[in-house]
């Protein structure tokens, strides 16, 4: 869905773009846009959900460790910025309320959840946490949430605990997660929010690098 959508909506945002610098004031093609984008935001979230739902109920009671991962980057932060900076006082409490406990599937998505929050907000303060290489950091955490994800499916499967099935459930996650990702960025591109917003100017038009007039 993620792929075919970005085809056709990459194409699409061109003819719109031809069409508008030839006629301003044409209103019809960016609204048959704006119905392609709200029905491929709307399939994407539902199969993410759809698959959120099942990797779930597959590793329902399934103990997940996390604190390896939290404690290497909150050790960074504070050797970094100190002990009393904001970023590190929140990674100390993250790793203090991971300590001595595994956490569940639930919660493991929700703190990938939060990552992906944290990202945003980084990358609308872009001087915010500069020094910390937030990217690479979060990222590693992502990547942490994800390995253990499927180590503890195949320590299930290995185990007898789970059926072999439970590989396509993480594939089909994943393949969710990618898709659910793309219509996010294609949601926050310039002419789409010109477009949701109101007929895009030839200025924007203009300024778009992707456009080949």
């Amino acid at each position: 869905m993620a792929k075919d959508f970005k085809a056709l909506s990459q194409s699409y945002e061109n003819l719109i773009a031809k069409e508008i610098l030839k006629d301003e004031a044409n209103p019809s093609l960016p609204k048959v846009f704006q119905r392609a984008v709200e029905l491929s935001e709307h399939n994407v979230k539902t199969q993410y959900a759809q698959s959120v739902s099942k990797l779930e109920s597959t590793l329902k009671d399934k103990p997940i460790d996390l604190l390896t991962p939290f404690k290497n980057v909150a050790d960074y932060a504070i050797r970094e910025f100190g002990a009393n900076a904001e970023i590190s006082r929140a990674l100390i409490q993250e790793v203090q309320n991971l300590q001595g406990r595994n956490i569940t599937i639930k919660e493991a998505l929700e703190k990938r959840k939060d990552i992906n929050a944290i990202i945003r907000n980084y990358n609308d303060n872009p001087n915010a946490l500069k020094k910390f290489r937030f990217q690479d950091n979060a990222s590693e955490l992502k990547n942490a949430i994800d390995t253990q994800i499927h180590n503890t499916i195949e320590s299930g499967i290995a185990k007898g605990e789970l059926d072999a099935s439970a590989r396509a459930v993480l594939e089909e996650f994943r393949k969710a997660n990618i898709a659910y990702t793309d219509i996010k960025q294609r949601l926050n591109d310039k002419l789409t929010k010109a477009i949701f917003m109101n007929q895009p100017s030839k200025s924007t038009i203009n300024s778009m690098r992707s456009v080949d007039e």
